[in-house]
């Protein structure tokens, strides 16, 4: 018998291979093998997605065995992108090589990330600073974060000869 547990407790639906048979693990986390040869060392594959997949070795005797088997999560980032006012639908949030656009209420998600530390993280939009910060990831935690992207100002040069304006320039 397998009993897989995750962070938030039994962990159904979980796949376990053992012995070139597969199984599902059942509401309380449970999986069990029939017709089993003993043997030491014998390989235990267990994989879900968005979680880390875990192999084991258990010694099988003449008797029952229970595998208890923790999962580690996958980081998912949550991202939410304002300017200090409105969401920022539509700004271009990069982590690493993938890119993602902010939906409407300018949130994007970057889901099931392995554990990594510093990875680049770019936010540009047009007529704002780009935003550069480096997030790291950890086996079971999930970050959620807001960025304030901040705007460029429009730039406006008056010219003055002798006192008077002669010109007006400005850049957007």
């Amino acid at each position: 018998m397998v009993h897989v547990t995750n962070k938030f407790g039994n962990m159904q639906k979980a796949k376990v291979t053992f012995q070139n048979q597969s199984g599902y693990t059942n509401s309380e986390g449970i999986t069990k093998f029939a017709d089993v040869v003993t043997g030491e060392n014998q390989a235990v594959l267990i994989e879900s997605q968005g979680y880390y997949t875990e192999t084991s070795q258990i010694n099988i005797v003449d008797q029952d065995q229970t595998l208890d088997s923790y999962l580690f999560k996958k980081s998912d980032l949550k991202i939410h992108i304002n300017d200090g006012k409105q969401f920022m639908a539509g700004a271009l949030v990069k982590l690493g090589s993938i890119e993602m656009m902010t939906d409407s209420l300018g949130n994007v998600e970057f889901r099931s990330n392995m554990e990594a530390n510093n990875q680049l993280l770019t936010v540009t939009m047009d007529g704002y600073y780009t935003i550069e910060t480096q997030v790291s990831f950890a086996k079971d935690v999930d970050i959620d974060t807001t960025l304030v992207i901040e705007m460029i100002p429009d730039l406006e040069f008056i010219i003055i000869r002798k006192g008077k304006p002669l010109q007006v320039l400005r850049w957007y």
